[in-house]
């Protein structure tokens, strides 16, 4: 006969069917491969060390969103990393997730982690494109921050612009799945229009970055218009003021030129008004010294000029000096139009003594002449 039945007793209660713990998945470039390190904590482990397996599996996430089981990795105890190379195959985007093996019994599963599509994809860089009218070569770099690796490709895209739109249409897209192909060469001669553009983008499988900026390939021309008329602009109105500038300074400097006075050449053959006295002068006979005034001393230059009406009373007419048929007095030279300029009272001239021709140069120098000999006349008659 037996004894009362104890209570139930669970025996796998103690058991935590949780996941591992601090699941990290960290790539690295190994043998120029590209690698997941995934490690783990283990949450179940008994009092001989003992536990058990992880599994993970790997999924591939369907563009719909769907995940697609790939394959599936036992891990044994104690275990708690394992490396996963981009080079078996897998797809870019791969998914893990992970769980505690009990055998017939699983333990919750992990949520998903990117094996591979966190690691961010960015274009090519130090681009150098060498063009001339028929070819032309480019060359680029992958900078990923991992490095470079197997798998990792270029893609290049070669665009036309539609001149009459400004829209850009894709002629041809090539890809280069070799990471060591970081160079291409162009011809004009094998149909590409002398107008192409071209933009780099990196790839790994499906996956790839962001296109580069829009580059020309043979010429210019692949700038959009707007971007090519502010450069014709900018162009046209620097010329322009290059050009204002030196008109500027051209009229300026002949504005200067013309108005400098050129005596220093004109004295140096004859000055007008300088006379030497032994070729124009009078003979020293007809020529008496100046009368003493009542004081004693010579009479003054005031007191020896005379008005235009005393000198003609005062030199007979047969001693008036003559210019071809004229009279010259002192009114003829101021009213004169085509002397240029007049003299004072003392003898002293006023005006431009710029010769315009030999001629009229000639005739102010005679009319200064006999204007000086009329003045000494006139100091001679007054003794």
């Amino acid at each position: 006969r037996g004894g009362p039945e104890s209570e139930p007793i669970d025996l796998f209660s103690d058991v935590n069917f949780d996941p591992p713990g601090d699941i990290s998945v960290t790539p690295e470039i190994i043998d120029e491969a590209l690698v997941a390190v995934i490690s783990w904590n283990h949450p179940n482990e008994f009092e001989d060390k003992t536990g058990p397996p992880v599994k993970i599996k790997l999924w591939d996430e369907a563009d719909d969103g769907e995940m697609k089981l790939i394959e599936e990795k036992i891990i044994p105890h104690p275990q708690n990393q394992v490396r996963i190379s981009l080079d078996e195959g897998y797809p870019w985007q791969t998914r893990l997730s992970m769980q505690s093996d009990f055998g017939s019994i699983q333990g919750i599963q992990s949520t998903y982690f990117d094996l591979f599509n966190h690691i961010e994809l960015s274009p090519p860089t130090n681009i150098t494109i060498i063009a001339n009218e028929s070819s032309s070569s480019v060359e680029w770099l992958h900078s990923l921050e991992l490095g470079q690796f197997h798998g990792l490709g270029t893609i290049l895209n070669i665009w036309v612009l539609d001149p009459s739109s400004s829209n850009l249409t894709l002629l041809n897209q090539t890809f280069l799945p070799d990471t060591l192909d970081t160079s291409a060469v162009f011809s004009a001669v094998s149909g590409l229009p002398h107008h192409a553009g071209i933009t780099l983008q990196s790839y790994v499988g499906t996956c790839h970055s962001n296109q580069t900026d829009l580059m020309a390939l043979f010429t210019p021309v692949a700038l959009k218009q707007t971007q090519l008329n502010r450069i014709l602009l900018i162009v046209g109105l620097t010329c322009l003021l290059i050009l204002y500038i030196l008109v500027t300074a051209y009229c300026l400097r002949m504005v200067k030129r013309k108005g400098n006075y050129q005596l220093k050449e004109k004295k140096e053959k004859r000055t007008p008004g300088k006379f030497s006295e032994s070729n124009h002068l009078l003979p020293a006979a007809t020529v008496k010294p100046p009368q003493l005034s009542e004081s004693g001393s010579y009479a003054t230059e005031q007191e020896s000029l005379v008005s235009e009406s005393s000198l003609t009373n005062l030199i007979p007419t047969n001693k008036q000096p003559y210019l071809g048929g004229s009279m010259i007095t002192l009114g003829n030279f101021n009213d004169d139009d085509d002397f240029m300029g007049n003299f004072d009272e003392d003898g002293s001239f006023i005006g431009d003594y710029l010769e315009q021709d030999e001629e009229q140069a000639r005739a102010v120098q005679n009319k200064l002449l006999v204007f000086q000999q009329m003045y000494r006349n006139n100091g001679a008659l007054h003794n």
